[in-house]
């Protein structure tokens, strides 16, 4: 199965800031939902569909500063703006579809259809807050919460489970300040939105309390329009492209991932640990209690202890490239024009797969750093001198005692 990727930007416009509410989309069981996004189609276009991220935008938007960068940017990247008739072309299509039809339940069959016949968007961008002209829409921010509810309903079905999804979210300066607590925990999204089912409640509840399985399936930042155009534009174009080489690396590590590794079962992956100062962090979750082991681990350097081979490495590579793009949060950012250093000590357990691994990483996700060095025992050397693509790798290898 190829793993695909959703991806979101989010235009917030200055308004009030978002308070909870029962969200009433769902009237009939969780079960009947996924049986009409995974069964209800013949059983060839089940195994065959389309799981490709397409070049296909969706842009719901009225900001009018935020278009013409937003479509030039786009041009630039080669991704075209979603142009079908339909619900999802416009926000005065969605608007006039939600009068017709009382609600937004019409979001989720499009968004799936759109998926089964060309594959998942690359993008899709919205305003934070779209008027749909629904009375119980007061906030104005249905839409967002309908978008998030459907794609936690796909994440359910066996097909879709190893889907994720990315958000740029743009706030006026006056909502980044009153959204600050989500840019620290975006998980926080959820926290307003409640359903009639309990089933899918639940779900939801899974993501927004669990930060690893959030981050794991949503990656989301926040930033202003407020920010002047020519900075708006190269977020955009940053973001674009750090999405594209994701993708190539996600999808090459994906495609041999049987070959490499001799494991026959998925172990716990490896942890992502990083201490500074007297604070420790361990997946990008800050530790309450921290023991005197921690504190004997090199400051502001990455440890990677646990499995970390051919079958644990998509999350821990995940783990790793999240932590290094998102730092310890305000405690600490990794400056690319300093060096980065990862330790790989002797909990850190490898088969062959991981010299390849490591040097993708560091020519692609990692190649804008003034330096990589790689820390490892004696021991570990010796494992993955074996190995191939060792040769390459050696050369930011640097021996560190047991």
């Amino acid at each position: 199965m190829t793993n695909c990727t959703i991806f979101f930007l989010i235009l917030i416009k200055k308004d009030e800031g978002a308070v909870s509410f029962t969200e009433n989309i769902v009237s009939v069981t969780l079960f009947t939902i996924l049986n009409v996004y995974t069964f209800n189609f013949p059983l060839e276009k089940r195994i065959y569909m389309n799981l490709e991220i397409s070049d296909i935008v969706i842009l719901l938007s009225e900001d009018k500063e935020a278009e013409p960068i937003v479509k030039k940017t786009l041009s630039g990247a080669a991704l075209n703006i979603y142009s079908e008739d339909g619900p999802l072309r416009s926000i005065e299509n969605l608007r006039s579809k939600a009068m017709e039809e009382g609600n937004l339940a019409f979001i989720k069959n499009e968004l799936m259809e759109e998926i089964k016949t060309r594959g998942y968007p690359f993008l899709t961008i919205l305003d934070y807050r779209i008027n749909t002209g629904l009375k119980d829409d007061r906030d104005m921010i249905r839409v967002l919460r309908t978008i998030l509810i459907s794609y936690i309903i796909i994440m359910q079905s066996k097909s879709y489970e190893n889907i994720s999804s990315n958000m740029l979210i743009l706030t006026s300066p006056d909502d980044y300040s009153k959204l600050k607590y989500m840019t620290e925990n975006p998980a926080k999204l959820l926290d307003s939105i409640k359903t009639t089912n309990d089933q899918l409640n639940s779900f939801i509840k899974s993501y927004s309390e669990n930060r690893e399985k959030f981050n794991k399936s949503f990656n989301i930042v926040f930033s202003s329009n407020g920010f002047p155009p020519s900075q708006k534009e190269a977020e955009l174009n940053i973001f674009i492209n750090r999405i594209k080489i994701k993708n190539k690396l996600r999808s090459r590590f994906a495609g041999d991932e049987d070959r490499k590794s001799p494991q026959k079962t998925k172990s716990e992956p490896a942890s992502v640990i990083f201490r500074i100062d007297e604070s420790v962090f361990i997946n990008g979750m800050p530790k309450d209690e921290v023991s005197e082991d921690y504190l004997e681990f090199r400051d502001r350097e990455i440890y990677i202890s646990g499995n970390f081979t051919g079958y644990t490495r998509l999350d821990v590579i995940n783990r790793l490239t999240d932590f290094v793009n998102e730092g310890a949060g305000e405690a600490y950012s990794f400056n690319r024009d300093e060096t980065l250093c990862i330790n790989l000590p002797n909990q850190c357990h490898m088969d062959s797969s991981i010299p390849v691994t490591l040097m993708q990483l560091i020519m692609k996700e990692f190649s804008d750093f003034k330096k990589v060095i790689i820390k490892t025992t004696m021991q570990n050397v010796q494992i993955l001198s074996k190995f191939q693509g060792y040769s390459m790798l050696e050369k930011y290898v640097v021996i560190t005692p047991d």
